[in-house]
């Protein structure tokens, strides 16, 4: 049986899949957990941490599409494992990724999807635009992000053209 490593991980995170360099994933403390805990079947995965401020606010685990298949047998017919594990969570802390902090006044705003998404456009665009997530695509823009939002210049939203992406498309379009 193969074991999954944190050389895996890197190569993830850095391979053609995903595309960040090493100083955006050490920047962002993304890690690796060979067991997650929380939930019944301990999953390997990449660890992405969200904060606000110095305060931990929620920790996600992204397991490889290789254990994800593997362990497919386990879900009822027509689910999968997940895409993400949420091992952690403190709601009153919960806001966007990578914090409220990033948005500059004046500067365009993206918002993307996930956390992927985030780092390798904000990684591409460096100072050009604030990229934040709100970490789902059908997650509502929290009122205390409204004001902070406002001040942008711009807004940009771009989701998955799928059905939870199109569902949010709609969100920000009303």
């Amino acid at each position: 049986k193969a074991t999954l490593h944190s050389t895996e991980a890197l190569a993830y995170l850095t391979g053609p899949s995903r595309g960040l360099s090493v100083t955006t994933i050490r920047a962002d403390r993304l890690g690796w957990t060979p067991r997650a805990d929380g939930v019944p079947w301990n999953p390997p995965g990449v660890v992405i941490p969200w904060c606000l401020g110095d305060r931990l606010a929620l920790v996600k685990v992204r397991p490889p599409e290789t254990w994800r298949e593997r362990y497919r047998r386990r879900f009822p017919d027509r689910e999968q494992p997940p895409k993400y594990i949420e091992a952690f969570g403190a709601p009153s802390r919960l806001v966007c990724y990578p914090g409220p902090a990033t948005v500059r006044p004046g500067r365009p705003l993206m918002v993307v999807e996930g956390e992927f998404h985030d780092l390798a456009l904000g990684e591409a665009l460096g100072d050009l635009a604030t990229v934040v997530t709100l970490g789902r695509a059908w997650t509502d823009l929290p009122a205390s992000l409204i004001a902070r939002f406002l001040a942008a210049s711009r807004w940009f939203v771009a989701t998955d053209s799928y059905g939870a992406g199109h569902k949010s498309a709609a969100k920000w379009d009303a």
